[in-house]
């Protein structure tokens, strides 16, 4: 692999050769990197090398942003790129699913209060199915099978989360009757 400083010149190639002349195209955005042909031709990478042969050199041509990108592939291979984002996978997996079971991608509503609601509404059901498979892979009794009052403990329990919803929304509603008498067009 070749080494770069950190203005994104090349300091050497993989067998350690410094190039003999660096040119700098801010214009086009390329660095043009030339090596002397005869360390080249008689290297024993040459076969995995991408620099390319001409009069003067061989020249290995990139932009900052290839610089950037190799940059970002090498951090992204330790452990500390790992450990940081180990917990986006979860959540990666969590916003497919709700995506894949609830249909939140094609909601048929507008407005930003409503949407919240919906997409609400739809991680809870995502909740509720969550929960029955994991009750389902316990070896847990069937839900059809609960006592009446577990059942009633589990009504309340979404139905108090609904109307706390409910409440917000209202709240913030346009047509909430308080919204009504101060608004321009209702009065006189």
């Amino acid at each position: 692999m070749f080494s770069f400083a950190d203005n994104g010149e090349v300091i050497s190639c993989p067998a350690g050769h410094l190039p003999f002349q660096i040119h700098n195209n801010a214009k086009k955005g390329r660095i043009s990197a030339c090596f002397r042909q005869d360390f080249c031709r008689d290297c024993d990478k040459s076969n995995d090398c991408p620099t390319l042969p001409a009069k003067k050199g061989s020249y290995l041509r990139y932009r900052h942003k290839d610089i950037r990108l190799l940059r970002r592939r090498a951090f992204e291979q330790t452990a500390e790129f790992h450990e940081k984002y180990r917990y986006r996978s979860g959540i990666e997996a969590t916003n497919s699913e709700i995506a894949r079971r609830t249909g939140i991608k094609k909601l048929r509503i507008r407005g930003m209060a409503k949407v919240g609601y919906c997409v609400k509404l739809k991680a809870s059901g995502l909740n509720i199915l969550r929960a029955a498979a994991y009750r389902r892979r316990k070896g847990g009794r069937n839900l059809g099978f609960l006592p009446p009052l577990a059942l009633v403990q589990i009504f309340v329990v979404v139905k108090e989360q609904i109307s706390s919803w409910i409440r917000q929304f209202s709240q913030k509603s346009i047509f909430h009757p308080a919204n009504l008498i101060s608004h321009p067009a209702c009065s006189g």
